[in-house]
């Protein structure tokens, strides 16, 4: 008999995974909301209370916010570099909004929600309706206009042509970031960004070699690949 004196591994409870979920690493945040969903989908009934689930929905739907406006506005910028970071962006953009969608899953009925989450991520106002309507019958007012302010005109349409300083910004933001592989696009894009200001922030940033040779390879793959909207973004940065 393998392995006879060794205990299976405890499952989290609730209220461990609810720990995990209000930290600031957001890998860990996704861990514990993933876990707690397929807690919920098992008891059959919620492991969250409306308000604990609304705040952590709040939560997560302002970091989609501030990863969505440089994801769309960077998209299009003519350095592969440029365009990583905003690739991250937005990965790190639809993590938000898949995470929003799950702390509320700990509180409602999962099984709507999982379309609702397929449905505003794809930034189309048609297809985001259903969705907002669903979600205007279930959340109060208060929370849901916030949503509302967010999908109901669909994705914004990128600022072509962002300026030094909002790429100097952004990537300031990306370097402070708790995501490692966000942290690493935006040294990248550092290095060909025409800011002094930069130098000492980046300076400190730790990539290590493995993750460096990841986002080399996937930089590479984004040139070779060039939007066709490459070279509508600032030259200048």
């Amino acid at each position: 008999m393998e392995n006879a004196g060794r205990r299976p591994p405890r499952a989290c409870s609730p209220a461990e995974l609810l720990r995990l979920v209000r930290s600031v690493d957001v890998r860990i945040r996704h861990l514990g909301l993933r876990g707690l969903v397929r807690l919920r989908v098992r008891a059959g009934r919620p492991i969250a209370s409306k308000s604990v689930a609304h705040r952590l929905f709040l939560r997560e739907l302002r970091e989609y916010r501030e990863c969505l406006e440089p994801a769309l506005a960077l998209e299009g910028h003519a350095a592969p570099e440029v365009r990583l970071l905003a690739d991250s962006y937005r990965e790190s953009a639809d993590m938000s909004l898949e995470r929003a969608i799950e702390a509320l899953a700990c509180a409602y009925e999962p099984r709507p929600l999982f379309g609702v989450y397929e449905r505003l991520r794809s930034g189309d106002r048609a297809a985001a309706s259903p969705a907002l309507d669903y979600l205007s019958a279930l959340l109060p007012r208060g929370v849901f206009k916030i949503v509302a302010r967010l999908f109901e005109h669909g994705r914004s349409a990128p600022r072509r042509g962002a300026d030094a300083r909002d790429l100097g910004a952004w990537i300031r933001h990306a370097l402070t970031s708790n995501d490692a592989w966000l942290r690493a696009c935006a040294v990248r894009a550092a290095r060909i960004a025409r800011e002094p200001g930069l130098s000492p922030i980046v300076a400190p940033v730790r990539v290590p070699p493995e993750l460096w040779a990841l986002t080399e390879e996937a930089r590479i793959a984004n040139a070779s690949s060039a939007s066709p909207l490459a070279g509508t973004g600032t030259e200048s940065c």
